[in-house]
Formats: C-alpha cells, sequence, structure tokens
C-alpha cells in the first residue's frame, strides 16, 4: 500500500471539510492493509483513527482501536522503535482526552525514553511531545509543569523556521498555562505572538481556533467583554469550519454566550426573533447600500422547512440547517437582474451572531438567499403550484401548506409574497376540510376504536402498537383539522397542539397513553366480541378522546347523534359537503383509473386496449354507477392516497390476476403486492362466490351479452383469457380493508334485497352503449 497516497488523499479530505467521509475512508484503507499484510501501513492508518476518534470524542471507539494499535506494535516486535513511539504519543493523548490522565503520564514517559534512544534531543518531534505532555499537565492543574514543557518545547521549535504553526501552538498553550498562573502579562504577551503568526500565515488553520479561544478567556479574565466576544465568534467559527459542531465547538459556545451575557448584549430563546435582528443588524442595510433601486420590491423573512420556522427550534435541531439568515423573496424580473449578485452579497455577511453559525446541509440549500417567490411555494409545496381548485388542494400534502405560511415576514413592501401566504391561510375549501375531518375520523376508529382491541385479543402485541400509534398520528391530525390549521410535519404535530385554541388537551392525553404500562394482563381473561375492554386503559382512554371529539364535533354543527365510534361520526360530517353528483363522482375516479391504467407495462408491449378510452369508460362506469355514495367516497380517497403514494391499483390488480393465468410469471412478481390477511382472502371467497352466481343467473337469461364478456370461471383461465371470476378476484384483492368491509355490506344488501349485482352492472352498460333495455341489447346480438 501506498501510505503517502492514502495521508494525501486524508488531508485532501479535511482540507475539502468532507470530515463525514473520514472514518469510513480510514477504515476501508485498515481493512486494505490488514488484507495486504502491510503493518507499517496500517499502524499508520490506526495512528490517524486514534486521532479522529479523539478530535471527535469517541473514546470508546479509540479505546478499541488503541488496543489494535498496540497489538499490532507487539506482533511486529516494534517495542522501542520510533513507530512505537509515535504510536504510545497518540495513546497518551487519547488517554488525555478521554480524563485517564495515570495511563496518559505513564504512555508519555515511555515515548520520552523511546524517544532519547532514538533521536538527538533537539529534533522537532520533542517539541511535538512536550507541547502534548503540557495539555496534560493543565488537565491535571499542574500549571508550573505545563510551562516548564512549554518552555522546552519553544526552544526546540524556534530552531526550525519553517514550523510556523508549530511556533503559534506553543505560543498558545503557553500563553493558556500562564493564565492558569494567573500571570496574564506572559500569558497576553504568548497569545498576542500566536495570533501574530497565524496572521501571517494561515488564520483559517485548526489550530487557530484554540488560539483565539485562548485571546477570547484572556480578554473576559480581564473583563474586556467585546474583545472576548470577537475572538470566541472567531474561535467557534473556525472550529465549525474546519471540525464540525464537536464537544469543543459546544464548550466554545458556551464561553460565547457567556461573554454575551457579561457585555449585556441580547440573547435569543428563538430563532426567528434571531434572524430578524440579524436581517435589521446586517442584511438590510447591505440591500438599501448595494441594491437601492430595489429595495421596494424585495420581501424578507424565514419561512418553509425547518424546526425553527415553526418557533420550534432547541439545542438539538441547532445540528443543521438552522443559524443566522434570512430569506429575500422576488418577482422572477428582479431575481433574472440581480439575483446571482445579491447572493454574492448575503453570502459576505457575518457567520457567526448572537453566538449561533448558520450550518447549511445540502438538504437545506436554497432556504436562504435570494429566491424567486414562484420558486419558494413549488419547492415546499413539493413542486407544485399554489392550489386552486378542490382537487389541487387534495393533491399538496398538507405538512407542504404548513410550511407555506409559517415563520415570519420581516420586510415586503410589494406585498406579493405575502398575499399568497394569506391566500393559503384561508385554509381548505369547505368540501376539502370535511372530506379531510371525515377521512380522519374513519382512520382513527379504524385504527384506535377497532384495529387496537382486535391485535390486543388476539396476542399481537406488536401490530397493536402500530395501530395505536396509527391512532395518535391520525388524532393529532384530526385536533388541526378542527382547528382549521394545517398539521405540521408528523415530528412537530404534539408539540404544536398546545398553542392550538380547540381540544388541546388532546396532547396531554396521548402522553398519558405513552406512560401507561403494558396492557397486556387486562386481556388475559377478557372475551373478545367487538366490544371495549374496560381493564385497559389505553382502549378506555381512546373512548374518553372519542367523546371529546363527538362533543366538539356537535359545537360546530357538524354532527347531531351522541355515537362515540368515530366511523359513524364520519357519514355525520359527509352530510354537510356541497354534494356533487354520484355520476361526478363516478367520472372522477373512472378518470384516474384511466390514467393509471396508461401507466400499466405489459411484457408483450402496449395493449390496445390501453388506448380505447369509450370501451374503457363505459365498462368502468357500468361497475361504480352500481355503488353507494359512501363507496365511492371510500374508494376515490384510498386510489388517490395510493397514487400519491406511487401504488399503481390498476397494474396491482392486473399483476395478481397472473396468478391463475402464467403463474410462473406470478411467481416472479408476486413478493411486490402487499400480503393479503386469511380475514380478507375469506371476505373476498364468499363475495366471489355470490357473484359468480349471479353472472351464470346472467349468461342464462342474456347468453349473446354474457357472451361479449368475459368467460366465468377461474378454470377457463387461459394465458390470453382471464375469467370474470379471476377478475373479480384481482380486483377485490386491492381494495383496503374499509373498502373491502363497505363492498362485502353492499353484496349482502343486494341479497337481502334479492338484486343481481351482475344484471344491474350489465343494464347499465347496455345504456351506456345507447339501448333502452338489456333486451334491446341482447336482440342486437343475436343477428
Amino acid at each position: 500500500m501506498n501510505i503517502e497516497k492514502v495521508l494525501n488523499e486524508l488531508d485532501n479530505l479535511f482540507a475539502a471539510n468532507q470530515l463525514d467521509k473520514v472514518e469510513g475512508f480510514l477504515l476501508e484503507k485498515h481493512a486494505e492493509a490488514e488484507k495486504e499484510n502491510d503493518a507499517g501501513a496500517d499502524l499508520s492508518i490506526l495512528n490517524e483513527l486514534i486521532g479522529y476518534y479523539r478530535e471527535f470524542t469517541e473514546y470508546e471507539k479509540a479505546q478499541n482501536v488503541v488496543k489494535k494499535a498496540l497489538e499490532l506494535v507487539e506482533r511486529e516486535e516494534l517495542n522501542g522503535t520510533l513507530a512505537h513511539g509515535t504510536t504510545l504519543l497518540n495513546v497518551a493523548n487519547a488517554y488525555r482526552a478521554m480524563g485517564k490522565y495515570e495511563e496518559s503520564e505513564k504512555a508519555y514517559g515511555q515515548v520520552i525514553k523511546i524517544y532519547e534512544m532514538t533521536m538527538e534531543e533537539d529534533d522537532f518531534r520533542f517539541a511535538s511531545l512536550y507541547n502534548n505532555m503540557s495539555l496534560l499537565f493543565q488537565s491535571c492543574g499542574r500549571y508550573q509543569d505545563a510551562c516548564e514543557s512549554l518552555k522546552k518545547a519553544l526552544a526546540i521549535v524556534k530552531q526550525h523556521p519553517e514550523a510556523e504553526i508549530e511556533l503559534a501552538v506553543t505560543y498558545t498553550n503557553l500563553g493558556q498555562a500562564c493564565m492558569r498562573l494567573s500571570d496574564m502579562e506572559e500569558s497576553g504577551k504568548n497569545l498576542l505572538l500566536a495570533e501574530k503568526i497565524f496572521e501571517k500565515t494561515d488564520k483559517k488553520d485548526y489550530h487557530y481556533c484554540g488560539c483565539a479561544n485562548a485571546l477570547g478567556e484572556f480578554y473576559y479574565t480581564n473583563k474586556e467583554y467585546e474583545k472576548a466576544i470577537s475572538y470566541y465568534e472567531e474561535a467557534l467559527l473556525n472550529m465549525y469550519q474546519t471540525a464540525g459542531m464537536t464537544g469543543n465547538f459546544q464548550a466554545i459556545r458556551e464561553n460565547l454566550m457567556e461573554a454575551y451575557r457579561k457585555a449585556g448584549r441580547k440573547t435569543y430563546d428563538n430563532m426567528l426573533d434571531l434572524c430578524q435582528d440579524y436581517y435589521e443588524q446586517y442584511g438590510k442595510p447591505m440591500i438599501e447600500e448595494k441594491f437601492p433601486e430595489y429595495v421596494g420590491r424585495i420581501a424578507v423573512g424565514l419561512c418553509g422547512e425547518g424546526s425553527e420556522c415553526f418557533g420550534f427550534d432547541d439545542e438539538i435541531s441547532t445540528d443543521h440547517d438552522c443559524g443566522p439568515g434570512f430569506a429575500m423573496w422576488m418577482a422572477d424580473d428582479v431575481f433574472d437582474a440581480i439575483g446571482g449578485k445579491l447572493n454574492e452579497e448575503y453570502e459576505k455577511l457575518p457567520k457567526v451572531f448572537a453566538g449561533r453559525i448558520r450550518n447549511e446541509t445540502a438538504m437545506g440549500t436554497g432556504r436562504c438567499g435570494a429566491v424567486r417567490i414562484d420558486g419558494f411555494f413549488e419547492r415546499v409545496l413539493g413542486g407544485k403550484k399554489i392550489p386552486e381548485t378542490e382537487e389541487d388542494f387534495r393533491d399538496v400534502e398538507e405538512y407542504a401548506l404548513a410550511a407555506a405560511v409559517n415563520g415570519r415576514v420581516f420586510h415586503d413592501p410589494e406585498g406579493i409574497f405575502t398575499k399568497k401566504r394569506e391566500y393559503l391561510l384561508q385554509y381548505y375549501p369547505r368540501n376539502v376540510w370535511l372530506e379531510k375531518i371525515a377521512r380522519t375520523l374513519m382512520k382513527c376508529a379504524q385504527a384506535g376504536q377497532y384495529n387496537y382491541g382486535r391485535m390486543m385479543a388476539r396476542g399481537d402485541y406488536v401490530t397493536a402498537q402500530i395501530a395505536l400509534s396509527e391512532y395518535m398520528k391520525s388524532m393529532m391530525e384530526l385536533v388541526f383539522l378542527l382547528n382549521r390549521r394545517y398539521a405540521p410535519y408528523y415530528k412537530w404535530q404534539h408539540k404544536a397542539l398546545a398553542s392550538l385554541p380547540i381540544l388541546p388537551e388532546i396532547g396531554d392525553i396521548l402522553t398519558a397513553v405513552c406512560d401507561m404500562p403494558s396492557q397486556r394482563e387486562a386481556w388475559k381473561e377478557f372475551r373478545y366480541n367487538g366490544n371495549v375492554n374496560q381493564q385497559d386503559m389505553i382502549a378506555m382512554t381512546i373512548e374518553i378522546v372519542a367523546k371529546l371529539v363527538v362533543n366538539r364535533l356537535q359545537e360546530m354543527g357538524l354532527s347531531k347523534i351522541d355515537e362515540a365510534y368515530l366511523e359513524v361520526q364520519a357519514k355525520e360530517v359527509l352530510k354537510h359537503m356541497d354534494r356533487e353528483s354520484k355520476m361526478d363522482k363516478v367520472d372522477c375516479i373512472v378518470r384516474m383509473e384511466w390514467e393509471e391504467f396508461d401507466k400499466v407495462q405489459n411484457e408483450g408491449g402496449r395493449a390496445d386496449c390501453q388506448d380505447d378510452w369509450e370501451t374503457f369508460s363505459i365498462m368502468r362506469k357500468s361497475q361504480y354507477m352500481t355503488w353507494t355514495d359512501e363507496m365511492l367516497d371510500e374508494y376515490r380517497w384510498y386510489f388517490e392516497d395510493c397514487m400519491k403514494q406511487g401504488r399503481n391499483l390498476i397494474t396491482e390488480k392486473y399483476g395478481r390476476m397472473m396468478e391463475s393465468t402464467v403463474p410462473w410469471e406470478y411467481e416472479k412478481i408476486k413478493d411486490a403486492f402487499p400480503v393479503l390477511s386469511e380475514e380478507q382472502k375469506q371476505i373476498m371467497e364468499e363475495i366471489i362466490k355470490i357473484q359468480v352466481q349471479w353472472m351464470e343467473e346472467f349468461a342464462k337469461e342474456y347468453p349473446h351479452m354474457a357472451g361479449n364478456a368475459r368467460s366465468i370461471h377461474t378454470s377457463e383461465d387461459r394465458v390470453f383469457n382471464t375469467s370474470y371470476e379471476t377478475y373479480l378476484r384481482g380486483e377485490l384483492s386491492t381494495y383496503s380493508d374499509e373498502m373491502l368491509l363497505l363492498y362485502g355490506r353492499f353484496i349482502a344488501e343486494l341479497v337481502k334485497e334479492g338484486k343481481n349485482l351482475a344484471r344491474l352492472t350489465m343494464e347499465n352498460t347496455a345504456k351506456l352503449y345507447g339501448y333502452d333495455s338489456l333486451d334491446s341489447a341482447e336482440k342486437s346480438l343475436i343477428h
């Protein structure tokens, strides 16, 4: 292995600030060196890993690598060699960082012995050793020993004029040690000498962070707080740019915040306030000075993705895409004229403000700086334009709408950006709102009031927890709907509940549910028959929440009944919609199916029927015209959801038919489909049995019409012939649990009424083809 090449590549990663790639790179090279039995290269790589883990405070990993490195030294009989000394130096540094001071000092002592046996006393590597030992002594409070070590290091480094950075580091360490001895004069002298060297060489060097931080402490100790702030800010920025947000980053930031407090500087509890002041202090003057003719055409603020835009930022969320910054929204003509230059000036603004750095990741690119107004909305709305129609609103994710209207606009002289937000803040059109309430009520009922209990009764505790999770998520979404507020991304919904005026207490109730112990014991002796287990605290809490929701629906005039099962309440809510006609619903479903049918990929190429809209629409409408409004609503919602998830139900339907028509091909694709439960299969087969019998009866009465349709039985399936029974089985297998139950009830009701669904469907087909009756259509086929 070419170790020099490896170390050069490592240096390049650090230079490019690609710190996230360093560990993987070193581990990969370590594995290669082991495979090649290149002990020398392997030991060099292990030493680099020790240093990396030490710097990024991953001490457990560092300890493991230390063990490997020392074992390698022993195995290769390198004891007492320079390679052994180098390894022990890294080990001692790691132990020092871990707080294992005795082990660290022992290792340093071994290094001294090896160095004294293998090199001249003025060798530069002694300087590095003494510098590191001084840090140990400082950590132990032995500041006089630290000063003595550093003076030894300084005497050696001064003999090497090319080692300017090492000289600056030594002055820095000496300045810190003197400060601990309260020798402020000597401390300041050494620290300023170090700064002078960094100014001449490279202030972007990683080691400058230590110098700037020490100068911050020096001036803080002297109560010169503004100077302290200036140096702490430099240290913070240097640390971020060279090593990221490590443990040392947070320590520097804490020093900086304390200096702010001492200086009487303003500190911030939320990022929106911080960003607005950052704009007022730096952004506004920049725009007025550099782009005076466009001041009246640029809106400024912070909105969109990110916890800070919802006011939910905390210490954890500051690790990415958070910090001082703002967006400047403008019309296309303004962006085309100055967008690029405006971004250049924006990037020149201070990177540190009030102890915060904006740490932008690739995911956060484009949130701040110059942004097109329409571009902002298209980005946060998932590539879609601002919705106008009911269908448009259905097509946009709710969390995206929440992101479009959150945050704060600091300045908007034209008002264009604000008007678009105000339009969205008017909320969903009434029909969409009621539809979403009804759908969410159904989800709460299915997951919480129905499936949680069923799964607990079966002893399927994993699925019970999944159902409970789905219930809690749906319930939070419902509370937002009842408040006419867009729900944010799921991880912020619970936090946001507390600020809502309607049913905020549900947030506390859900917290209590999470705190409840396992309810398994409550089900051991319980005989389940669909009833609520009153011994299960979670099940009873779900019912309590349902009553709160019902009361609220009644207060809002959306329900007049007391039924606590929320699926029933969903039907009450739907009664308040401005009803579209049944045929409008049928047309909508058939159009969606046609869109998905067009995407179906056939092994033999595109089928002729995929270009025959007239036949497709008549066949599908004939079926849906027999359905109830409730069935049409449920199926449309379900179909839309599947489309949004990228699941093509038409492709799936035809794929499932292949189990009978081309089973060898079906084996290749079956794992791509959701698994059907035994309960689903049982319901399907009961339905199929009834419908096949109906089709047989219809065929006897209208043989010519039936002859023009599919063969009836699965036993008649061939590669290019799919029977009515197989087609029906394929279609039913794509239905949701709720849709399958609704369809089963529909079939049961037809049986009870003595009606034949095959006849009803074919009557619709005949009429859509222009015949006045089935008899007329049958006669036309005789000749």
